[in-house]
């Protein structure tokens, strides 16, 4: 699989949930302020006349196909004589953990839970036979790309930015996010937007310069180093100044070039990439994006690749399933993780690794 975990983080009101738009070649939202995060799982589905590839959202339907495949590959050995809606049936019966974890969920979670997981299972099962069987036939049609990104849309406010260090991980591309028609040597102002409507509640003690190195000297932290002296892979950083089109071509060099000689001798910079500019007003306007954007969105592309791993059917059922519990209980206990474990055949000494690296993929 191909997993790759995208964070843009920055002051409240910078323009973090435009540009996540933009690179889904969507419209502008109207402006309302993000609260804790807005997270989404997308893919490069689908590509326009230019050749460009775009994001869009993981569906239900985008997960039963993955499922279907993944029935296709745990598959038993079967007479080949069997018609394929029977093969493709007991196909399913393998797979229905993922999506109605019966057996693998304890009874007290069932009975804590406002809805029967059963209740859907008609629909799904007809829509996983329908897929199952169509790959048997060969028929390719349907399938997604295999690159997943999850993405996360940080919430600005104080309150907000506190939480997130506790969610940085080192297999993450990341995107620190200011308002480049602002003084970044002023402190940073506390923007709220609602309804379309923005207001300016206060500013943070900190400039706007010393928040983004902040931010970059703490993601830096948070590498895992797998020698001295040998830069990782990932992460990596880049800084993004928004609303470009209201600032000069020499204020953005200056801007540049006062980043670079802060971090310059510094021991984050080996994770820092270029800064970049982007005018979030072209959302949504394909061709005639602004090609920052397009630039942001190849090397988000280009990350995830680096990411490929090999990664045991058992894990991928029990994020699934626990994926499945938290439509309706978003806090499980480790005990009740290790349940679920054990009926996806995972050995309770590697739940630990299972659990931390889906975390690290956000």
């Amino acid at each position: 699989v191909k997993y790759g975990h995208v964070m843009f983080i920055g002051p409240p009101g910078v323009g973090k949930t435009s540009l996540l738009h933009a690179l889904m070649n969507k419209p502008l939202p109207e402006a309302n302020s993000t609260i804790v995060a807005n997270t989404k799982h997308i893919t490069p589905q689908w590509v326009d006349a230019s050749g460009h590839k775009h994001w869009r959202e993981i569906t239900e339907d985008d997960e039963i196909t993955e499922l279907a495949t993944l029935a296709i590959k745990v598959l038993p050995e079967m007479n080949m004589s069997s018609t394929y809606l029977a093969r493709a049936y007991k196909a399913a019966e393998e797979a229905t953990i993922m999506f109605a974890p019966t057996n693998a969920i304890p009874c007290q979670l069932n009975e804590q839970t406002e809805k029967n997981p059963l209740s859907t299972l008609s629909d799904v099962m007809k829509k996983l036979l329908s897929r199952i069987e169509a790959l048997m036939r060969g028929d390719r049609t349907f399938l997604i790309s295999s690159d997943f990104l999850h993405v996360w849309d940080c919430g600005g406010q104080p309150i907000f930015l506190d939480i997130i260090p506790a969610f940085l991980t080192s297999r993450t591309m990341f995107y620190l996010l200011f308002n480049a028609s602002k003084d970044i040597d002023k402190n940073v102002d506390v923007v709220w937007n609602e309804d379309g409507q923005e207001s300016i509640e206060g500013n943070m003690d900190i400039s706007t310069v010393d928040l983004l190195l902040q931010w970059v000297a703490m993601i830096h932290a948070s590498t895992q180093w797998q020698a001295e002296d040998e830069v990782p892979e990932y992460p990596r950083v880049t800084i993004v100044g928004t609303h470009a089109d209201q600032v000069r071509p020499f204020t953005m060099k200056a801007i540049r070039d006062e980043l670079h000689k802060k971090c310059d001798d510094t021991d984050f910079q080996d994770i820092l990439e270029e800064t970049l500019f982007v005018n979030n007003s072209t959302a949504g306007l394909g061709a005639n994006e602004d090609p920052a954007i397009t630039q942001i969105r190849k090397r988000c592309h280009e990350f995830g690749s680096k990411l490929e791993v090999d990664t045991p059917l058992s894990w991928i059922l029990l994020r699934k399933t626990l994926k499945h519990i938290a439509g309706d209980r978003p806090v499980i206990s480790y005990s009740d993780a290790a349940d679920v474990a054990e009926e996806c055949k995972i050995p309770l000494e590697s739940l630990p690794s299972v659990l931390n690296f889906y975390h690290e993929l956000g």
